[in-house]
């Protein structure tokens, strides 16, 4: 962000970018989407698409956190809409894998 958009390498004008803020939220939902995929679709493993998911609620709860206290910029307009999608999206395509650990309730 410090060569692309001219963000000033400090860790206070990073915290304040919009653009910066926005990169972020859609790279950590890339991350937890791309989990939630490969872990859904082709691993199997429900755990590795739980650590999707976290990740994926984490950039939710950021959203909330760092966008609700300003809000009106169209970068964040682009992100909300971008991880609503992204959400939606993995949701469908990449449902929970079902558990194939032993259950309590054998025959």
């Amino acid at each position: 962000m410090h060569h692309i958009v001219n963000v000033p390498y400090a860790f206070d004008s990073r915290w304040r970018s919009a653009v910066s803020q926005s990169t972020l939220s859609i790279a950590w939902t890339l991350l937890g989407s791309g989990l939630m995929a490969v872990a859904g679709l082709r691993l199997k493993q429900r755990d590795v698409w739980i650590v999707g998911s976290t990740l994926l609620g984490f950039v939710v709860l950021k959203l909330f956190i760092v966008y609700l206290a300003d809000i009106g910029t169209v970068s964040r307009i682009i992100s909300f809409i971008r991880i609503g999608l992204t959400l939606l999206m993995i949701g469908h395509f990449a449902p929970l894998p079902p558990n194939t650990g032993q259950s309590a309730e054998q025959p």
